[in-house]
C-alpha cells in the first residue's frame, strides 16, 4: 500500500507547495482544523490541535507566509483566517485523503468498511 507521504507527493502541484511534505503534517492538520471550524486564534488553534506552542508558533509563520492563511491583530493576540490559497489547499487536500482511504480500505467488503468506520467513531468517542 502507498504511504500518505508518497500519495501527497504525487499530488504535488502549486497548491499544496509547502505542505506535502512529510514534515508538513501539522500544517495539513492546522488547514484542516480551520477549513473545518473557521477562524481562531493561535491560543485556540493549539489547544484544539494539542500541539507545543513553540512547533505551532513557527508552523503558523511558514503557513502564512506561503500565503495559505493571514494573521490580523485584535486587541492581544491574532485572529487566524484561511486565504484562498488555503480554502483550495484543503480542497486539494480533502481529495488524497479520500484517495489514499479508497486504496488503504479497497480490500474491504461494504459492510466490513462500515463496521470499522463504526469501531474507529467508538474509540474517538471514548477517548473524548
Amino acid at each position: 500500500m502507498t504511504s500518505l507521504t508518497e500519495f501527497f507527493n504525487k499530488h504535488e502541484d502549486d497548491t499544496l507547495k509547502g505542505i506535502s511534505h512529510k514534515n508538513s503534517i501539522i500544517k495539513r492538520n492546522i488547514i484542516a482544523h480551520m477549513a473545518v471550524n473557521g477562524e481562531c486564534t493561535l491560543s485556540e488553534l493549539t489547544k484544539e490541535l494539542h500541539l507545543d506552542w513553540g512547533h505551532s508558533q513557527r508552523s503558523l509563520v511558514k503557513l502564512v507566509e506561503d500565503g495559505f492563511l493571514t494573521r490580523e491583530k485584535l486587541g492581544r493576540s491574532y485572529r487566524l483566517r484561511l486565504t484562498s490559497q488555503g480554502e483550495q489547499a484543503f480542497m486539494v487536500c480533502h481529495r488524497v485523503f479520500a484517495d489514499w482511504d479508497a486504496e488503504a480500505l479497497s480490500g474491504l467488503t461494504a459492510p466490513e468498511r462500515q463496521q470499522l468506520l463504526a469501531l474507529l467513531q467508538k474509540a474517538a468517542k471514548k477517548k473524548a
